[in-house]
């Protein structure tokens, strides 16, 4: 790997707006392609309505720390480039050669103007590698890959989409999409590194004492929500219903979308609670809500942490960020399925060594976590990981904390027993493995 060249142009920050052409081609082909995936049109036009490139989000690149941890500092070009994105070419041309790497990631790919795609799939020698590490979206790849090859008649086998949602079937690479679990990755080696442990946006270490200590627990459940998702939603309707929410479990939802109303009064007449104004009144009474000290907004809250939230609570309740849109039993065109994740918001249950419920919108993620090697907690029954009913799974949940007690002694020294292994495997198992995963990717996107 020594002979590689890497460019990092991660210029999400200067992006104000994608080029349309580009951007409304891949909008229509996406919302062509909707149907066969069981979903409404997803994706807007820039001509209708203000965009980021990805719905709001203002990141989708992540491995900066990545590179400069398993390359060499000669190897890395950097190209901080916010006030003149037209010139990228004027950079990118002196390393054109067939062991260059230009790495962009998705919101700076969708603003590139016609010229520099051309330059970039026509004249460039190296390959060109998408970084959406951060909020992955894991059929958008897939679309903006055919969008390339099909529509734009470029040669797709000259780009790597590198984004979140591995396969429960482990395998990372399915033509030129590589998945696995890169946002553990990014985060962990920005944990360890002690520059990025300075910035808001890094997940930061807790005394692991604090965090261990039995007498320092004061509440059964934690259950932190930047934002609603349906999934989210049909899960506080289930700890409405059985009474638990600031009683067994100390909640946070701080942004509340009007849409996931969806979900909450679904859950609710699973309970024979029909009226949707009166779910519309009970969402709007619950939520939002922060605990105290927390953030507003933005990627800095998603990291943030009090160490009294976790230090103070004996289980972590977790429904995690949907990353998947679709049902996981499903079979796209590429014949991919089984997408599952696990954010930064399990990884923070090893970080600080908490035992956890994990949840989604689609099954099998407690399944996906035992398949990378860390041990289970016995909190509550698992039959909420394979229920393919969404409302049954959020009961399933809600009635097993119901029916929970606060640990003995001897209990809580047992899990912390497992807590210490899966912090153990978390940074001597499954980061090498990543970074050996993320390099043999590297190889094959050379040899496209």
């Amino acid at each position: 790997m020594n002979d590689i060249t890497v460019i990092l142009f991660l210029n999400y920050q200067a992006q104000v707006s994608a080029c349309d052409k580009f951007w409304n081609g891949f909008v229509d082909e996406y919302n062509n392609q909707a149907h066969l995936m069981g979903e409404d049109k997803n994706f807007q036009k820039h001509n209708e309505a203000i965009d980021s490139g990805y719905n709001g989000i203002i990141q989708s690149g992540n491995f900066n720390f990545v590179w400069q941890k398993l390359f060499e500092e000669d190897q890395l070009i950097k190209i901080k480039n916010e006030h003149e994105p037209y010139r990228l070419v004027d950079h990118v041309e002196p390393y054109s050669t067939s062991n260059t790497i230009l790495v962009i990631d998705w919101i700076s790919f969708t603003s590139l103007e016609m010229n520099l795609l051309d330059y970039l799939f026509t004249k460039f020698e190296g390959k060109i590698l998408i970084d959406d590490s951060f909020e992955s979206h894991p059929l958008r790849n897939d679309v903006m890959s055919y969008h390339l090859q099909h529509n734009l008649n470029y040669d797709a086998s000259k780009i790597g989409f590198f984004t979140n949602c591995p396969r429960l079937d482990g395998v990372v690479k399915t033509g030129n999409l590589y998945k696995d679990d890169w946002l553990h990755l990014s985060m962990l080696t920005e944990f360890l590194d002690p520059v990025a442990q300075k910035l808001p946006t890094t997940l930061h270490s807790i005394d692991k004492q604090e965090l261990i200590d039995y007498d320092n627990k004061e509440h059964l459940v934690l259950m932190l929500n930047g934002h609603t998702t349906n999934q989210r939603a049909r899960q506080l309707a289930s700890l409405w219903f059985y009474d638990l929410l600031d009683s067994k479990v100390r909640y946070s939802v701080c942004d509340t979308a009007p849409g996931h109303l969806v979900g909450f009064h679904e859950q609710l007449k699973f309970y024979n609670l029909r009226n949707r104004e009166f779910s519309k009144r009970l969402l709007n009474k619950i939520t939002p809500k922060r605990l105290e000290n927390d953030l507003d907004s933005g990627r800095e809250r998603d990291m943030f942490v009090q160490t009294e939230w976790w230090a103070s609570c004996f289980y972590n309740l977790n429904v995690d960020t949907n990353q998947n849109y679709w049902n996981d039993y499903s079979t796209f065109h590429d014949g991919s399925k089984y997408y599952v994740n696990v954010s930064e918001k399990w990884l923070k249950q090893i970080l600080y060594f908490t035992p956890g419920i994990n949840t989604n919108e689609y099954t099998r993620l407690e399944q996906h976590i035992l398949n990378m090697g860390f041990k289970p907690y016995d909190i509550i029954d698992k039959d909420y990981d394979i229920d393919e009913d969404k409302c049954r799974t959020a009961d399933k949940i809600a009635l097993g904390i119901s029916q929970l007690e606060k640990p003995s002694r001897s209990e809580w020294n047992a899990m912390m027993e497992i807590a210490e292994f899966n912090y153990n495997h978390l940074f001597n198992e499954h980061l090498p493995r990543l970074e050996q995963s993320f390099l043999n990717c590297i190889e094959q996107l050379l040899e496209q």
